[in-house]
Parts: C-alpha cells; sequence; structure tokens
C-alpha cells in the first residue's frame, strides 16, 4: 500500500510558534525571577509551575489560567492580578514569534490543512488572534484546555484529526516534546521534534513539503 500524501500540518504552540527569541537572556531572566521566589534556577521554577496539580488542571479545563496562576503565586507574597499579570510579564519577556515562522505559515497557508494542537490555558486563541494575528492560517485550533485532554493522550490527537477531517497518514505534526511526536508517530503520522526553525525547514524540503 502506497503511503498517503500529506495534507494537513499540525503545530503544537508553545516551543514551537512562540519561541524564546533570546534564548541566553530568557534564562537569565528566569534565573533571577526563580531567585526571588526561592527557587536554585529558572528551570526548577519552570518545572514546579508546569508539572504540578495546577497545571494539569489548568491545561485540561478545571481551572483558568487566572485561577492556577493565583494558586501558584499566592504562596510567594504575589498575591492580587495586578501584581500576578506583571509577574507573568517578567517570565514571558523575550518570548515571542518569529518572523521566519510567520512566513513559513503564510507560505504553507493554502497549501495544506494547518492546525494547532497544544496543552495549554484558556487564553491561547487570544495570543493567536489578538497578540499575534496568526488564528486565521489556521483551519483548527485545538486547546487542550477546551476539549478535557491533553497530550500525549491519544484522544487529544484523534479530536485534531476530526476536526481537520485527516486520517492519521495525511498529518506532518511538529512539537517540541519528544513524548508527543513518539505519540503522533505510533498513531501513523509523519513527525518533527521541533528543535528550531532551520532544521524544521530542512525537513520539510526534504520530504517535498515546502
Amino acid at each position: 500500500m502506497s503511503a498517503l500524501p500529506i495534507t494537513t500540518i499540525l503545530f503544537d504552540f508553545g516551543g514551537v510558534i512562540q519561541v524564546p527569541l533570546d534564548p541566553a537572556g530568557v534564562r537569565r531572566q528566569r534565573d533571577e525571577l526563580a531567585r526571588q521566589l526561592g527557587y536554585p534556577d529558572g528551570r526548577a521554577m519552570w518545572l514546579a509551575f508546569y508539572t504540578g496539580p495546577e497545571w494539569q488542571a489548568a491545561k485540561t479545563g478545571r481551572m483558568t489560567g487566572a485561577e492556577m496562576w493565583d494558586a501558584l503565586l499566592t504562596p510567594h507574597n504575589i498575591p492580587g492580578r495586578e501584581a500576578q499579570t506583571q509577574f507573568l510579564r517578567q517570565l514571558f519577556a523575550g518570548e515571542g514569534l518569529l518572523p521566519a515562522m510567520r512566513d513559513l505559515l503564510a507560505r504553507l497557508h493554502g497549501r495544506y490543512r494547518l492546525g494547532i494542537l497544544s496543552n495549554a490555558d484558556d487564553r491561547l486563541e487570544g495570543w493567536l488572534a489578538g497578540h499575534y494575528h496568526i488564528a486565521h492560517f489556521f483551519d483548527a485550533i485545538v486547546n487542550s484546555h477546551r476539549i478535557g485532554v491533553a497530550k500525549p493522550d491519544p484522544a487529544a490527537f484523534e479530536m485534531a484529526l476530526a476536526r481537520l477531517g485527516a486520517r492519521p497518514g495525511q498529518v506532518y505534526f511538529i512539537d517540541d516534546q519528544a513524548r508527543n511526536t513518539a505519540a503522533a508517530a505510533a498513531l501513523g503520522m509523519t513527525v518533527h521534534t521541533f528543535t528550531g526553525l532551520e532544521p524544521l525547514l530542512a525537513d520539510l524540503q526534504a520530504r517535498q513539503l515546502l
């Protein structure tokens, strides 16, 4: 049986579309924030934020993003929405959308069905539409917060496939977490574990998708 042609490209958001524009600067900033909160470094702080029960609840729709950060930051003497918003501005300072990624999305748009499958909280759609202004590139935005299930659970991928009207063999999936690309590959998708834009472009060109 011949392989199905790729008709659909499915992106993760954080770590693929939204990335540190100055990785060294982001690390320094997060290390400083971590010391203020009593963590040894930024990585330890990040893991505390994004592996705990609050994140598990937020990414599956059982808690809003605002509720998550209130639960995480109030014990560190950062109570109240204004102070928490200021902390989050500092936490995510230096992350953004590379112009070359926007160009890639524009090149792929119309040639393939494009989708996002992201483990995110309730703010994802606002970032795509109101902050980065790229929501129009995507035929489906599948947010784990809205569907109640997160990658690498196969059910999350199956919901994305249903919304995009695609079979697994027709999908090229991009994610920065190997556990997620492994889960997608097990379902029959073609996958790319994202480490940077240049390797992604090279892989797309090698597969004659670009």
